[in-house]
């Protein structure tokens, strides 16, 4: 009687010991010693772990061979920040946007670490040295005070006709109702104002920038001169546009500004230079001959109905001629 075997893997005795191996390695590890698995696991999470956030630098001063702590990481040891009275564990104890090791360090702000306005002005001292651009320690370059408002002020004068002369100031007399536009450059802001009897207009209340000074001339003027400077000794100032009726100059923060417009009129009244009449031109002598008729379709433009029907009408006439010619010879023929 046959035993019936169940069907199943034929495996070789290789494979049968390496199954067998790695069962009974596996069974030795967890059943045998499962501390020891356990500790490596442990071993290796923490190995792997990342650094927990906040974790303190640590600060090596090289030449002394220390290493001191930085909780904060403001380049200022923890050691220094209680000397000092900061806290360790605070980047910028004082809250003004600077850290405290930037404020105290031997090439840093020098602001006080511990009061986020140091002169008292009333702003940060972060906010003067990045947004305003003033000294934190001194009230006198407050930002209050930098933004107090320019004035410019413009004289408009006139020389006499065709002045060739060197002594404008001296040569020249105001001109009272004439309107000045001062605007800033691709914008839409713009303020106007007349002189008055001193030829001067004024325009306050006037941020730092460029601004371009338009002057409205009455009648024909033909040159210009134009000179803009500072109020004390007069510094002469460059400007865009010189010698123009529309020149563009630089006003800076809390200053006034001087400016002089020289007219030197054309000769009034003076009579425009004629100009030459186009020549006229030459007529042609009409041709006695007859122009050739067109013929249609030709290209050569168009031809009325009336202009074609003569000379066919013609034709016709010579043919109806002809024929009855031919007829009437026939008949004294036969």
């Amino acid at each position: 009687m046959q035993r019936r075997m169940k069907a199943g893997p034929n495996l070789g005795s290789h494979e049968r010991n390496n199954e067998v191996f790695s069962q009974s390695h596996s069974r030795g590890l967890s059943g045998r010693n499962p501390i020891l698995l356990i500790a490596l696991m442990l071993a290796f999470a923490v190995v792997s772990a990342p650094l927990p956030a906040g974790a303190q630098d640590e600060v090596t001063d090289q030449s002394a061979g220390n290493i001191t702590v930085d909780s904060d990481g403001d380049e200022l040891s923890d050691d220094k920040e209680l000397e000092l009275g900061t806290d360790p564990n605070n980047y910028d104890t004082d809250g003004d946007g600077l850290s405290d090791g930037s404020e105290v360090r031997a090439d840093g702000w020098g602001t006080n670490p511990l009061n986020s306005d140091t002169d008292g002005d009333g702003y940060t001292d972060g906010d003067e040295i990045f947004v305003f651009g003033t000294d934190p320690k001194s009230p006198a370059g407050s930002p209050a005070q930098q933004q107090e408002r320019s004035t410019l002020r413009v004289q408009v004068r006139i020389l006499p006709v065709g002045y060739e002369g060197n002594n404008t100031p001296g040569d020249s007399e105001p001109l009272e109702g004439i309107t000045l536009t001062v605007a800033i450059p691709a914008s839409e802001w713009g303020v106007s104002a007349t002189t008055d009897a001193d030829g001067f207009a004024i325009f306050e209340d006037l941020g730092e920038g460029q601004y371009m000074v338009t002057l409205d001339v009455p009648g024909d003027a033909a040159e210009f001169e134009t000179v803009f400077g500072t109020e004390d000794g007069f510094e002469p100032r460059q400007h865009d546009g010189q010698n123009t009726n529309q020149p563009v100059v630089y006003v800076g923060p809390h200053e006034v500004l001087n400016g002089t417009f020289y007219v030197i009129p054309a000769e009034s009244g003076a009579e425009p230079e004629p100009t030459e009449e186009p020549a006229q031109p030459v007529p042609t002598q009409k041709s006695t001959m007859e122009p050739v008729t067109q013929f249609p379709n030709t290209g050569a433009g168009d031809v009325n109905d009336s202009d074609r029907s003569e000379p066919v009408l013609a034709l016709l006439s010579v043919i109806a001629l002809v024929s009855t010619g031919l007829i009437v010879r026939g008949r004294r023929v036969a």
